[in-house]
């Protein structure tokens, strides 16, 4: 597009000036650089150079041509610049100049030409001129670069391949380990290498700095097919090719010596390569070992490390590759109870006999799992009350936790270490496949037992365990697992403790908290629920004492207490035609008492009388209000007036004493 307003421009300026100069060509440059144009297409020459001119136009009547900075005058021509016209035919001729010098930087400079008594200008415009500029480095200056930038762009491309060739992990090795003049090497090298992604920055910056600069000062000189082959051809031999070869065989000791290099263009270049290395190390992470883990697996293999460590290191190696699919228990392999089961003395024995710790609880389809039955819980429970196995999971807030099926070993054992709930089971499902029911599609399960086996790659069997190889599925000899405590749990045990046990007391606790309504923490708060439970209310009804009265609840009494059961059977009695029920362990009766409208002067229409021993839960109604009152002094924090309270302890624990032991402060 230039190109063409150029030659609009010209053939406008030819019809305007016809008879005088209306053009010229270089023919001939002497200088060793390439003929340079500025963006108006004006020729630039360098001063002191010759230039061979073509000059076009009605120009035969001009003997000489002279030069000057004037744009419309000759009256100041440049000293020294006139130069004989040699005809060469019609409209066309010869000179020959040699370019001026200025006192600026460049300077434009137009033509005069003399028909042997008076001076021309030729006009002022873009193609009647030229722009002269001064050499700013001496050419002498430019012979020494020339070799300094090859050589600087060698050093920092033979720093770049051999310091990174060394690993770090290689170098704190030789720190520790290898020959007095090795450590010496890796002691200066260390520090620079650890800083990777700066140091990567910083030669290769440095690399293209001086690779640009070297094409640049070649191409000032040389034609441009020149400056590719000998750029090309220099950079690939001096630049890449030996420093590489010179520098990865010889790498520690190249790196020790000349270490003084890489820092002094850190420090040079640190505001541009300093950010950068930052990033990269944010945006890459941290430098890794050059070892690979199969690699690491090898190296000891030749090493003198104990078999049973070097199985463990391999185990580790090995956990980001298996699956949990290789180690899980398979659905058909797990041991678990329907949740319409009763926990009886049969299903008790069983699980007891499983030898597993957590049993796992399914409604309809076995891939359909509801929770966990920890076994533990089961000491609490007497097997002739036989609880439904769903009434208990009730009291399990714990849910399941679940892992997708092709999940690594590794990140099922980070799962395991980062859940809040620190479960040590999870089931393995496929998200591709439902149940009918739409919930989760089980293949089996997985323990923190299995994937630490997996990491140790030896099995964990402690005393309860049957199944002792969980691929294998081999069993342990039976004479080896068996308790003899099996023989005793078949049976009703004979003697029982006069006092019910702490264990007793949470179940109790958490069955009232999480199930009757009239103890939700909204309305009694957990801490006076827990001061409740530690007063005497709990009774131990013994048929062997004929002094007690054989009645918990009585039609002809006045009962004011809410009475749960927690040990033992019981027979209810209902109305005038007496129909009898028994219950057992967590009914509870006189819930309506608690209500602040009921009325006291009516009797209940039950009768509930022991049936063996039993330990029952009664809360009177006035322990129940000041419970009330208690949980709002602890929403309000005002100090109660403990002197008017029947049960002052529900207020406080053991160690608030002091807080009500201060004085009051009257205004």
């Amino acid at each position: 597009m230039n190109l063409m307003i150029v030659i609009v421009f010209t053939l406008n300026s030819i019809s305007m000036t016809i008879g005088e100069l209306q053009g010229y060509r270089i023919e001939k440059y002497s200088s060793s650089s390439r003929l340079e144009f500025d963006n108006n297409l004006i020729p630039m020459l360098r001063e002191d150079e010759k230039a061979s001119l073509r000059l076009m136009g009605d120009v035969s009547s001009y003997v000489a041509v002279a030069l000057t900075e004037h744009t419309s005058s000759c009256n100041f021509l440049i000293s020294n610049s006139e130069s004989e016209v040699i005809k060469g035919g019609e409209g066309i001729a010869f000179t020959e100049i040699t370019v001026p010098k200025s006192l600026k930087c460049e300077a434009r400079i137009y033509f005069c030409m003399s028909d042997g008594k008076i001076w021309h200008h030729q006009g002022n415009e873009n193609h009647l001129s030229f722009i002269t500029y001064r050499k700013i480095i001496p050419d002498w200056i430019v012979a020494f670069v020339f070799p300094v930038f090859i050589f600087m762009s060698g050093l920092c491309s033979g720093m770049t391949v051999g310091l990174l060739s060394l690993d770090v992990t290689e170098l704190e090795i030789l720190n520790k380990a290898g020959t007095r003049r090795q450590q010496n090497y890796a002691h200066k090298i260390l520090p620079i290498r650890k800083r990777t992604n700066f140091l990567l920055v910083t030669l290769s910056l440095g690399n293209v700095i001086f690779d640009t600069a070297f094409t640049l000062l070649t191409d000032s000189y040389l034609q441009s097919w020149y400056t590719i082959v000998i750029v090309t051809s220099v950079l690939l031999v001096f630049t890449d090719i030996l420093p590489a070869a010179i520098f990865t065989r010889y790498a520690l000791v190249t790196g020790a010596n000349l270490i003084w290099f890489p820092y002094t263009l850190m420090y040079i270049s640190f505001p541009i390569s300093y950010p950068l290395g930052k990033f990269l190390d944010w945006l890459l992470g941290q430098d890794m070992t050059t070892y690979t883990k199969a690699q690491l697996k090898e190296v000891l293999e030749i090493t003198d490390v104990p078999k049973q460590e070097r199985d463990i290191i391999a185990g580790a190696l090995e956990m980001h590759t298996k699956k949990v699919e290789e180690v899980m228990t398979r659905i058909e392999d797990i041991y678990m109870i329907s949740s319409k089961a009763y926990l009886d003395y049969p299903t008790i024995a069983g699980i007891m006999g499983s030898g597993y710790s957590r049993i796992p609880v399914y409604e309809g389809e076995r891939s359909n799992i509801l929770a966990i039955l920890f076994t533990k819980d089961l000491a609490l429970l007497d097997p002739e009350d036989r609880i439904p196995v769903k009434a208990l999971l009730k009291l399990s807030k714990i849910e399941n936790l679940y892992i997708e099926v092709g999940t690594t070993l590794d990140s099922a054992f980070n799962t395991f270490k980062e859940d809040p709930l620190k479960r040590h089971l999870a089931f393995i499902y496929d998200p591709l496949e439902e149940t009918n029911d739409g919930s989760k599609c089980i293949l089996g399960l997985v323990t923190l037992e299995d994937i630490i086996e997996e990491l140790v790659q030896f099995e964990i069997v402690d005393e309860f365990d049957i199944i002792i190889d969980n691929r294998s599925k081999r069993k342990r000899e039976k004479s080896m697992w068996v308790s003899n405590f099996m023989s005793v749990f078949g049976r009703p045990t004979e003697n029982k403790a006069d006092f019910i046990n702490s264990q007793i007391r949470i179940a109790t606790f958490q069955f009232l908290a999480s199930t009757v309504d009239k103890f939700h923490p909204d309305i009694i708060s957990m801490k006076v629920l827990k001061r409740i439970l530690k007063r005497d209310v709990i009774f131990r009804y013994d048929p062997r004492n004929k002094s007690e009265s054989q009645d918990i609840f009585d039609q002809d009494a006045n009962d004011d207490s809410f009475v749960m059961i927690l040990e033992g059977r019981i027979e209810i009695s209902i109305g005038k035609e007496k129909i009898k029920c028994e219950s057992g362990p967590f009914f509870y009766f006189g819930l309506s008492n608690l209500d602040t409208e009921i009325d006291l002067n009516t009797h209940s229409d039950y009768k509930i009388t022991p049936l063996g021993e039993v330990h029952y839960l009664r809360i009177p109604r006035d322990l129940y209000f000041a419970a009330l009152r208690a949980t709002e002094f602890e929403k309000t924090g005002q100090i109660p007036d403990l002197q008017h309270e029947p049960y002052p302890d529900l207020f406080y624990d053991d160690d608030d004493l002091e807080i009500f032991a201060k004085p009051s402060v009257s205004a």
